[in-house]
């Protein structure tokens, strides 16, 4: 048979009583019955605070967000360097040696100028879809006088988390990244 001072599973740890044992006289209210001692409603917050700050950045730091990646692949397109933007693409996509072919042309242009803007996001932190609007200027000839191609497209990617890092898998449509003719 059980006790009072028995602890039951399941129940609060400053609640030891069994809900089937009657109370006695005098013990159904006030400190030790059902409520925490009293300095855990004093320094609770202090302890949770912190504990969910980091709890939050600990989870910033493993699911880095989507504009991150977007931003560096902006970058690397914009800096000339194909091998640095195609490390966010899964090589095994559909399209990945002509996206390769396309950039590395791309990269031998006198400049190019990327801009991008995420107009939806949808997924989880494992697989997103996202639609983007792409800009791309490149400068078409070495001269000073040299036309600009301005090109502006929405763009559809699929991404997936691999480690700690997202990569594209998918990209629609490539032939925006097409030289130049």
């Amino acid at each position: 048979m059980r006790t009072q001072n028995d602890v039951c599973v399941g129940r609060s740890p400053w609640t030891a009583r069994d809900p089937l044992i009657p109370l006695k006289a005098g013990q159904g209210a006030g400190r030790g019955r059902g409520r925490p001692p009293h300095w855990v409603s004093v320094f609770a917050p202090a302890l949770v605070f912190p504990a969910l700050l980091l709890a939050t950045l600990a989870r910033a730091e493993e699911n880095p967000p989507v504009n991150d990646l977007f931003a560096e692949i902006a970058s690397d397109l914009s800096q000339s360097d194909a091998s640095a933007f195609m490390s966010h693409f899964d090589p095994k996509m559909s399209g990945y040696d002509r996206l390769y072919e396309f950039v590395r042309a791309l990269s031998g242009q006198d400049a190019v100028s990327s801009g991008i803007d995420i107009l939806k996001d949808t997924g989880d932190d494992r697989e997103r879809a996202v639609e983007l609007d792409w800009t791309l200027e490149i400068s078409v000839g070495k001269e000073m006088d040299s036309a600009v191609e301005r090109r502006q497209e929405k763009v559809h990617c699929k991404l997936e988390r691999r480690k700690k890092r997202w990569v594209v898998t998918a990209l629609e449509p490539i032939t925006f990244f097409a030289p130049p003719r």
